[in-house]
């Protein structure tokens, strides 16, 4: 074989094949970098443009050593090495490393950002809704606030707020929204959790969200306040501070059945330990209220001791200013 003949089998012939290796991968990437132009990233530009750029300056050389009969600066056999080297990241590329690799990285990428601003949202959802609860100067306040802001997070049309007594026997509406509206009826609903199968119930004793997609005909709600609302599926959430569930916050979808996802539920529970914490203020404040009052009036009769020697003046001193206190005539 002529060195004439060499160079043309060792030397042209593997150039045409990397460039035609590199330009079917070009022809492979370039309908997914178009179809995501709008938001390629500078990699995925130059990923894109060097692999048709080294076909073209294969097909070059290619000619060259056609022409010319003679290897690539006089080197046979190093040039041909080279050109192997060269094949060796389109192989790749069709063995589908480069795409689990290089061609996906930016669309994990992608998603990881959108992820990211997903986060930064909920986050910020949450953030806002701490700051609103923060003037919340009522139980129903602080229901009104967190049932809203819940009903526009998951997209639902209906919520309700229910208190839980101290011994876990009974659940107190106090606030429920249909549409952005009030629902008088709900202020006078009493569910007995001891005896009474309910999701409010399930909720407080699990102190866990509940998801139920079908509630006409689950068992574990109660069957006259579903269908009082009108609710198609319905989601429960706890709120919990020291231990303890004080409330239960009800979504709930009106229009047509949904399933409520884990990372809904999730957001739902912070938006629920939030409402906690502002009724758990809330509470305090109120008994040091009594507190103070209590001082207050104990600091007013031992006063007037002071001034008093005879014991049926300590006694009607005693009982009228206890009597204001109570706000009772007799």
């Amino acid at each position: 074989m002529s060195n004439a003949t060499k160079s043309v089998v060792f030397n042209a012939v593997p150039l045409f094949a990397i460039a035609a290796a590199y330009a079917a991968v070009t022809a492979a990437m370039l309908p997914t970098i178009w179809r995501e132009r709008r938001r390629a990233s500078a990699a995925d530009l130059t990923l894109v443009t060097l692999f048709p750029a080294v076909a073209g300056i294969a097909v070059v050389y290619g000619m060259i050593v056609v022409d010319e009969r003679r290897p690539i600066q006089g080197h046979l056999w190093l040039s041909f090495v080279a050109m192997l080297v060269a094949l060796v990241p389109a192989m790749l590329f069709f063995a589908r490393f480069a795409q689990a690799g290089l061609v996906s990285s930016s669309q994990r990428t992608r998603e990881a950002e959108a992820r990211t601003t997903e986060l930064d949202r909920e986050l910020a959802a949450v953030t806002e809704l701490s700051a609103l609860l923060v003037g919340a100067h009522s139980a129903e306040a602080v229901a009104r606030t967190l049932i809203d802001r819940a009903c526009e997070l998951v997209h639902v049309e209906f919520g309700a707020l229910t208190m839980i007594d101290e011994d876990l026997t009974e659940g107190i509406g106090v606030l429920a929204r249909s549409r952005g509206n009030d629902v008088d009826w709900y202020r006078e609903v009493r569910y007995d959790l001891r005896h009474e199968p309910s999701g409010t119930a399930s909720t407080v004793f699990d102190a866990a969200p509940l998801a139920i997609y079908d509630a006409a005909s689950s068992a574990l709600v109660n069957r006259t306040i579903v269908s009082r609302v009108g609710a198609k599926s319905v989601g429960f959430v706890p709120l919990i501070t020291e231990g303890r569930v004080l409330a239960v916050l009800v979504v709930a979808s009106l229009d047509a059945p949904r399933a409520f996802s884990t990372e809904e539920l999730a957001l739902l529970q912070a938006f629920g330990n939030e409402g906690a914490l502002a009724l758990d203020r809330l509470r305090s404040s109120s008994a040091l209220g009594e507190a103070l009052e209590r001082e207050r009036l104990v600091a007013r009769i031992s006063a007037k001791f002071r001034t008093v020697l005879d014991l049926p003046t300590v006694l009607r001193v005693v009982v009228e200013e206890t009597g204001r206190a109570l706000v009772v005539d007799r």
